[in-house]
């Protein structure tokens, strides 16, 4: 439930230059595009489409483990996952900051839309540690408590296309009291970062 609350923040019918047309509906499932038109390099303006449901390409730290780019530019994939667990400790948010140019260009995956949220997607999130006013992440650096603020510096920092706000995740496990919990507070969480995004220059992340 939580997870679904958070998923607010990625779902837009029409927000700037991005659009989402539904092709399909059966029940409660739907099948659509999503559709944006930016600026890939050499300047020139292009859109790019992307199925859902469909796959996403998998980072850490904006980099793609176990592929050389001339082969992942082959998975004809146009989505790509970074989370703030695998960038915190390197490259760190810090040098993307000093680099000045979108994360995309940083990590020289120019061509793909990419996908911001806080926990690494290939590691199930540990339940337990998070609070009124921060989420956890986990690297290598050991346990780093992230409040909205800091994430939504990090979001303008990678100047992503798409950013899910930073959630208390339950686990399966958890109790219903733990799950209102969860929900209250990601609700909390959604409204911070939508109010510090309105503040902040990153006009262009949905």
């Amino acid at each position: 439930a939580a997870a679904a609350a958070a998923s607010t923040a990625a779902v837009a019918a029409k927000a700037g230059s991005h659009c989402f047309t539904v092709l399909a509906e059966v029940q409660t499932a739907r099948a659509g595009l999503l559709s944006l038109r930016r600026a890939v390099r050499g300047g020139e303006d292009t859109e790019i489409k992307v199925e859902s449901p469909g796959c996403m390409l998998y980072t850490k730290g904006a980099a793609v483990p176990h592929l050389m780019a001339d082969l992942h530019t082959q998975l004809q994939l146009r989505l790509a996952h970074v989370s703030l667990s695998t960038i915190w400790d390197v490259p760190g948010v810090e040098t993307v900051e000093k680099s000045g140019m979108p994360l995309r260009n940083f990590a020289n995956i120019p061509n793909y839309l990419i996908y911001c949220s806080t926990q690494d997607i290939g590691v199930t999130p540990e339940d337990g540690y998070n609070e009124d006013k921060f989420t956890s992440i986990f690297t290598h650096s050991g346990r780093i408590k992230v409040t909205p603020a800091e994430y939504i510096r990090f979001v303008k920092a990678c100047s992503p296309d798409i950013a899910v706000s930073i959630a208390d995740v339950a686990t399966s496990q958890s109790s219903a009291k733990r799950s209102r919990k969860a929900v209250d507070r990601t609700v909390r969480f959604l409204d911070e970062c939508m109010e510090l995004k309105g503040s902040s220059s990153t006009s262009n992340t949905s």
